[in-house]
């Protein structure tokens, strides 16, 4: 195997050949030819491998960093090596003993296919694809459709051959009813509860349109489930929808102007959602993010 293992906090372990069968079953769905640009890194102290690698020391990464996301089980971060090349992070303590299962809390998942989601990431970035906004663009609103974006390209590519054993579309309707149960009944910051947990809906959003495994955006919406609240607070979001699943998955090649166009009809989409939800986020000069009623 071409691809390159290395092992952190400890840095080495006794036997390499599970590691190495563990990572061949995640690449088999990626269909990645190239695996030379990409080094994966299991860490036994996953938080500080993110930081030791993050360009600015003053941003402490933690894993649970967003509200409601969960502990991160692997992240895909650009590598000093070159501008296309990826090290994936692998957090050790989250898989079990054999390596097959991820165990966080009451949630268990397919350890390779959690792999699998970080190798398309990297094929991304190998094909020299954007997957963040520019340096000059990085609004709230324009960092949530990159990411929005890029999370349901990869998991929807990855739904294809491989499907998923989290139940996404469940997370989503949890995630979004408590999201709005906190708009009504939160007495103190409202603005810290958009801003916190906000991302993270987006994201529970692109991964449950992928695992609805259909591209009709009408039939995407209506394959989430449905309860009143659902329903009544607008939480199944067709215009969202039709801007994720316009998009091209991980897999199939883009060019640069059409993922920004993707990237910014996503935008709109979700600032018209949340704006149905009755708040609106302003950017203001020097960074300054405002939370409003509408």
């Amino acid at each position: 195997m071409s691809l390159t293992l290395h092992f952190e906090y400890p840095n080495q372990t006794s036997d390499r050949r599970p590691y190495e069968h563990f990572v061949k079953a995640a690449l088999a769905p990626t269909l990645a030819e190239d695996t030379t640009a990409t080094h994966v890194i299991f860490s036994g102290n996953f938080d500080r491998s993110v930081n030791d690698r993050l360009a600015s020391p003053d941003r402490a990464f933690r894993s649970t960093h967003r509200a409601g996301a969960g502990l991160t089980v692997a992240k895909t971060m650009k590598s000093p090596r070159g501008v296309n090349c990826s090290d994936i992070i692998v957090n050790r303590p989250l898989l079990t003993p054999d390596l097959t299962r991820v165990r966080v809390g009451g949630m268990s998942g397919s350890a390779p296919r959690f792999l699998a989601h970080e190798f398309l990431h990297a094929g991304i970035r190998r094909r020299g694809e954007p997957s963040t906004p520019g340096d000059t663009d990085r609004t709230f609103w324009s960092t949530r459709a990159w990411r929005t974006l890029d999370e349901h390209r990869v998991e929807r590519a990855l739904c294809r051959t491989w499907p998923q054993d989290v139940d996404y579309i469940g997370d989503y309707a949890d995630f979004g009813t408590d999201f709005v149960r906190g708009l009504r009944e939160t007495r103190g910051d409202v603005a810290q509860h958009v801003l916190g947990r906000f991302p993270s809906l987006c994201e529970k959003l692109a991964y449950a349109f992928a695992a609805a495994g259909v591209t009709d955006p009408v039939a995407a919406a209506h394959r989430l489930p449905r309860p009143s609240a659902l329903r009544r607070d607008g939480l199944v979001p067709v215009a969202v929808a039709e801007s994720l699943l316009a998009a091209p998955d991980a897999l199939t090649p883009a060019p640069a102007e059409e993922l920004v166009a993707h990237a910014d009809r996503i935008r709109c989409a979700l600032q018209s959602w949340l704006r149905d939800l009755g708040y609106t986020v302003e950017m203001f000069d020097e960074g300054m993010v405002g939370v409003f009623s509408v």
